[in-house]
């Protein structure tokens, strides 16, 4: 059976009006974590709806009566949980999709494993599904790796306060994704949880969380899509309600690239404003250069924009992508040359002294035709080049991917007046 394909195209003219965000499934899902262990005493207003955020929701709240906590494509879902369950009694198998399997797992794994939690892998070394067993007993100290997943990290510090003797969470050599690492920090401060935070530990002291009411803000990557939007059309305007100057979320620190675009905000009490000030299409820069490593989800985004734009970029810090629901890199390799637009990895003696890893971007969008572009199976392929249709009308295949994080996508394009239609 052939998935579903949509047909879109952008209206003429500036975009204008006011778009429903989602909440963000980052925040959401630590809160649930916390929730989970408060027994009930944290009450979480606006949780997202995306799926990962729903399949996390409905396994804490309604376990799986054989025990085995099916994540899907929910790569956050899974570790949260391995974390969660491993360190508490019980048995449960923690298990997803076929993608799912093949995603990093196993440094966590191995961390928790030090620690003292019990855990086998069903099926191949390394990954999903994994046998968490009633660990014996449980160390206070735990060393991970800065260079793997900043997930790994938050899922440890989520549930140390519930440990007897706290935790203290070494990690070794740089930091990738620090923002998301601040992002748990500051959550656990909002409830209640002490921390002392050094270059290179965490320690988190033992806390029992009081009754707390949280709110959770809407989501900076899901706003990326519609900041682009105005950044790519001259004299457009959108308003992004519940973002706030003071967020939690890394991917906030978007803002600072949008005067390259010709682009200004602000903030007032219903959100955040993006104008466009240009008059026409003119006057880009020929060259950016962007490290991502703190906001790696953006990458598509800009990738996308700067494709639409005509506008070389060189990038760092996407060491993080090819872990993702898809190898982000190779997949916008694949799509971007559609419309002669290409993504490059330069060769090794260019990066040997830093050994950061640059690619290079080149190339304006054309079409002589409608393109169709592959999902991957990931969220933000479908989210980010859905932007091509402001200059040539696309079709998305697997469009419904979306919902893993923002449902409502394709309806709040038709808002601003994008049309959607199936095809």
């Amino acid at each position: 059976m052939n998935p579903k394909t949509i047909e879109l195209s952008a209206p003429s003219g500036p975009l204008k009006g006011l778009v429903s965000l989602p909440t963000s499934k980052s925040i959401s899902n630590r809160y649930l974590i916390l929730s989970a262990l408060s027994q009930g005493r944290l009450t979480i207003n606006h949780l997202s709806e995306s799926d990962d955020t729903q399949i996390l929701h409905r396994l804490l709240s309604h376990p799986p009566e054989d025990n085995i906590f099916d994540a899907h494509h929910a790569g956050t879902t899974s570790r949260f949980l391995l974390a969660y369950f491993a360190l508490q009694s019980g048995t449960q198998v923690i298990t997803g999709s076929e993608r799912l399997k093949t995603r990093p797992i196993k440094e966590l794994a191995d961390a928790l494993t030090s620690m003292g939690a019990s855990l086998t892998y069903l099926e191949e070394d390394g990954c999903l599904p994994i046998r968490v067993d009633s660990p014996s007993s449980l160390s206070s100290e735990v060393t991970l790796s800065g260079s793997v997943s900043s997930q790994f990290v938050t899922a440890l510090l989520l549930n140390a306060a519930s440990l007897p003797q706290g935790l203290t969470v070494h990690i070794e050599g740089e930091w990738i994704s620090r923002p998301y690492i601040e992002m748990t920090l500051a959550i656990l401060d909002q409830v209640g949880i002490q921390y002392t935070l050094t270059d290179t530990s965490i320690t988190i002291r033992p806390h029992t969380i009081s009754e707390t009411t949280l709110s959770v803000e809407s989501d900076w990557s899901a706003a990326s899509y519609f900041i682009a939007l105005v950044c790519s059309r001259p004299g457009s305007e959108l308003t992004l309600p519940r973002l706030y100057k003071d967020s939690i979320q890394g991917d906030s620190k978007i803002l600072p690239y949008l005067k390259a675009y010709g682009c200004e905000y602000a903030f007032d009490a219903n959100g955040l404003k993006v104008w466009n000030t240009k008059s026409d299409q003119s006057d880009y820069p020929s060259m950016l250069e962007m490290n991502l490593e703190d906001t790696p989800d953006i990458f598509q985004t800009l990738a996308t924009l700067h494709s639409m734009l005509g506008i070389s970029c060189m990038y760092s810090g996407l060491s993080t992508l090819p872990g993702k629901e898809t190898n982000r890199i190779t997949a916008m390799q694949a799509e971007l040359q559609k419309g002669m637009t290409f993504l490059s990895e330069l060769p090794s003696r260019f990066t040997s002294k830093s050994k950061e890893q640059y690619y290079l971007q080149e190339g304006k969008a054309t079409f002589d035709s409608t393109p169709t572009y592959d999902t991957y199976q990931d969220h933000r392929m479908a989210m980010s080049l859905a932007l091509m249709a402001m200059i040539h009308p696309v079709k998305i295949i697997d469009p419904d991917v979306v919902t893993k994080s923002f449902p409502t996508y394709w309806d709040e394009l038709g808002s601003i007046g994008f049309t959607v239609k199936e095809v």
